[in-house]
């Protein structure tokens, strides 16, 4: 819910408490976020403030501008960055090439860390609107403030300066925000000595122990306990690395016996998986899964928000209470990622993938679709329609086609090359009973589209139409004790 200018955010309960993660591409924000004037529905509402900076178009040519932009919102309050809105008025025109999807979020985050000091941590999400496609970049607050520039670039950013963020633009900081970070971090790392010095002083230090959780160690003395890899996963730290506890009742109770281990070697931190993004869409398009379990915790180190999601729930027999707390177990997942598959398994519906509009069009079963922008335009004609609705016309063709005659798009999905965005677009509008009165088909046509390498802002587009098919076949009603714990979550 949005309350003010504040933008999205979710409680979700762990073990010992609650962990606030910043759902900060739910739908309630984009949608907050791309909120146009009543009277120009095409210019955003929003102005650009210290929580907000437009731009039409994203060239990493300009990284250094970037960084400047990003170091500057990390020292502030964060948020977000929107690239296909020109400047004056603030027009929502789209982003005219692929650069923002193509480019990888490692190189942004090289780049990053080689001129800035601490971390400067973000997120990026792909967005369409009536077609036109945006990219968005949120930077979250630093936790260390300040983040500094370590090394020039050019003229724009230079050793040593520190960026903050003023309304609608971007500066070196002013000496006054300056002593206020100061003061700040001062007084947070004052607060949580004396948290942690509090809390030693209520024992005797001869009956306190040291736990170490990378090495998954408990040490007192001169013992070590080594402590197993599925517990140590199931240690939740709340806000920081802080206990929290209520009512009195401990967070965490460690049962099980010691075991002695000849010539231990500590553990190294380890990471094992073996599941890739094409495990995932090979499984949902064979509709076989072994380990369903492990998919779903895959979903959460994706970088890809839109994967296959209900069929991995449904095979693994859990309810979607369950599988929350499985996600909620994890150890460094892609936070954004967990938090939005949290909000799918828990508000999931047919509007959010449903791409451009249709319009309710019967055409003949055995069209030439060589013919399709002469049977558009045909079309538009005879019904006194507006050129700017061929577009849709186009999709809807592909629907009615997907709807009655699957099969004839299977089989001329190659001379169809050029359409693929709107057969796409399509595929999100074809009712849940038609995808299971065609299964078959629509599987074999989204293999195919799978396996055609699609461009970056294609291969977004065919994501979300994969969860709309994923949605409408598989979801079904394991909410079972959902709705108690959903009272708890608003609670």
């Amino acid at each position: 819910m949005m309350n003010g200018n504040k933008f999205s955010k979710e409680t979700i309960m762990t073990y010992g408490g609650s962990h606030e993660y910043e759902n900060v591409f739910s739908y309630q924000t984009l949608e907050y976020l791309f909120e146009c004037r009543a009277d120009k529905p095409n210019i955003l509402k929003r102005k650009e403030s210290t929580e907000l900076e437009v731009k039409a178009n994203f060239n990493w040519g300009y990284k250094a501008e970037y960084g400047k932009l990003f170091c500057s919102l990390a020292n502030n309050k964060g948020e977000y960055v929107i690239f296909g809105i020109k400047d004056k008025p603030h027009e929502l025109v789209g982003l005219q090439s692929d650069n923002f999807s193509r480019l990888d979020p490692a190189k942004i985050t090289e780049y990053l860390n080689s001129r800035f000091s601490p971390t400067i941590e973000w997120e990026s999400c792909d967005h369409e609107i009536d077609g036109k496609h945006f990219g968005i970049i949120y930077i979250y607050p630093s936790k260390e403030k300040p983040v500094m520039c370590i090394n020039n670039d050019t003229n724009v950013i230079k050793e040593g300066e520190i960026y903050y963020r003023y309304s609608g633009e971007t500066k070196i900081i002013r000496a006054t925000d300056l002593q206020k970070i100061i003061n700040e971090r001062i007084e947070a790392e004052k607060k949580s000595w004396q948290d942690m010095i509090f809390r030693l002083a209520k024992d005797s230090p001869n009956n306190l122990a040291l736990l170490n959780l990378n090495e998954g160690t408990l040490e007192e003395g001169g013992t070590k306990v080594l402590i197993d890899e599925d517990l140590i996963s199931k240690i939740k730290f709340i806000k920081e690395g802080k206990f929290v506890e209520k009512g009195g009742e401990p967070t965490l109770r460690l049962l099980g016996d010691l075991q002695p281990i000849s010539g231990a070697i500590l553990p190294t931190k380890e990471v094992l998986s073996g599941i890739h993004r094409d495990d995932i869409f090979k499984a949902f398009f064979e509709g076989e899964c072994d380990n369903p379990l492990g998919y779903l915790k895959e979903l959460a180190y994706q970088a890809a928000i839109f994967l296959p999601l209900w069929f991995f729930v449904k095979k693994s027999g859990e309810s979607v209470k369950s599988i929350i707390e499985i996600l909620e177990t994890l150890r460094d997942p892609k936070p954004q990622t967990r938090a939005r598959i949290i909000e799918r398994l828990k508000n999931d519906r047919e509007e959010n993938y449903k791409l451009g509009k249709v319009i309710n069009i019967k055409i003949e079963k055995d069209i030439e679709l060589r013919h399709i922008d002469e049977i558009c335009d045909e079309y538009i004609k005879d019904r006194s329609l507006k050129s700017n609705q061929f577009e849709s016309v186009k999709r809807s063709v592909f629907l009615n086609l997907l709807c009655n005659n699957p099969q004839k798009l299977v089989e001329d999905l190659d001379e169809l090359k050029s359409d693929l965005v709107r057969i796409i677009e399509a595929i999100t509008h074809i009712p849940a009973e038609k995808i299971k009165e065609h299964k078959l088909e629509y599987f074999n046509l989204l293999n195919m589209l799978y396996e055609m390498n699609l461009k970056a802002n294609i291969s977004s587009v065919f994501r979300k139409a994969v969860c709309s098919v994923d949605l409408k076949l598989y979801k079904r009603d394991q909410d079972i004790g959902l709705n108690d714990k959903r009272m708890e979550w608003e609670g």
